[in-house]
């Protein structure tokens, strides 16, 4: 935060207090994250894209690539996700 302070560079903001109001949902929220090893990536990125050729506009995904912190317990092998809600 303080390297923004300071005037950081472009692309970035600082927030220092943020208030919101929640919402209540009118039906129920569906979401989930898969996790993928290495081995599993090109036939789980083929089915994403399948997959979401034909889901509502409604549904959000991501996929993700990461190497997970070691309090995770998954390892030191990349990862990717897939999360959608």
């Amino acid at each position: 935060m303080f390297w923004g302070v300071r005037g950081g560079g472009g692309n970035f903001g600082v927030v220092s207090s943020f208030t919101f109001r929640a919402h209540p949902l009118r039906r129920l929220v569906y979401c989930r994250n898969l996790i993928y090893r290495p081995h599993n990536w090109q036939g789980a990125l083929r089915a994403y894209a399948e997959w979401t050729a034909t889901v509502p506009d409604e549904l959000t995904s991501i996929v993700s690539f990461l190497v997970p912190p070691p309090d995770w317990e998954l390892g030191d092998a990349p990862l990717m996700l897939f999360g959608f809600a």
